[in-house]
């Protein structure tokens, strides 16, 4: 598994939105920090990661349930 973390130096939630989604891989965890308020590009971008995300093909699912599901195939 992989983390992805906040892009820092992005201009605006569609650059914030394409960082993140240029890092994913099966299994990668996303974190973002849209609960502080210097983050409000966070909060902007997630709707467009999600959206990224399942667009790609990925599911959105727990950290449970995707240590549960193992290791992705390389």
């Amino acid at each position: 598994m992989a983390d992805v973390i906040d892009p820092t130096g992005t201009a605006g939630p569609k650059a914030f939105a394409a960082a993140m989604l240029a890092e994913v891989k099966p299994g990668s965890i996303l974190l973002i920090h849209p609960m502080y308020s210097a983050n409000a590009q966070g909060r902007e971008a997630l709707p467009l990661v999600v959206a990224g995300l399942k667009a790609s093909g990925y599911r959105i699912v727990t950290i449970s349930e995707l240590l549960a599901l193992g290791r992705p195939a390389s």
